[in-house]
């Protein structure tokens, strides 16, 4: 538990600010508040005391569906993720519990990590083009250049 409090404290030095004002926007960060859920729910996650274990879980777990619902950071306590975590914005992040991750890891906006994620996500992306093409063929130039961006982490 004193670890992840740590690790939490190196979460926060990641994130810069110059004046009062700066500390004053960061503290309505979405994505500083995920990161804070994060570290809570992981170490009442890793307390081991025979009964208090299911309940803890239990808090755990409820930490997690706010974070996921309230602020679209869904980093499951199981997750292992070394210090230095830093949640560029937040919306649509998810990672699993299989994830195991080092020192300062950098995560952006629409983020899917888990076991097998490139295969489902391409396969779920060409499918939705061949749709979006077939049903859609009128479109400006300017909407066809927009482009779809994004960040998988497959391990």
């Amino acid at each position: 538990m004193i670890e992840q409090l740590t690790f939490l404290i190196m979460d926060l030095k990641r994130w810069k600010f110059s004046s009062f004002k700066s500390l004053f926007y960061l503290f309505f960060e979405q994505a500083i508040w995920g990161t804070i859920f994060y570290r809570i729910s992981r170490a009442l996650f890793l307390i081991n005391i025979p009964v208090v274990k299911i309940f803890l879980r239990f808090i755990s777990f409820f930490i997690f569906k706010f974070s996921e619902s309230i602020f679209g950071v869904a980093i499951r306590p199981a997750t292992d993720i070394g210090p230095g975590i830093y949640i560029g914005h937040a919306g649509m992040v998810m990672i699993n519990d299989e994830v195991k991750a080092g020192k300062n890891l950098s995560i952006g906006p629409g983020v899917l990590a888990k076991k097998g994620a490139v295969r489902w996500l391409l396969a779920n992306i060409f499918r939705h083009l061949k749709i979006f093409r077939q049903k859609i063929s009128c479109l400006n130039r300017v909407l066809m250049k927009r482009s779809l961006s994004l960040i998988l982490i497959n391990l």
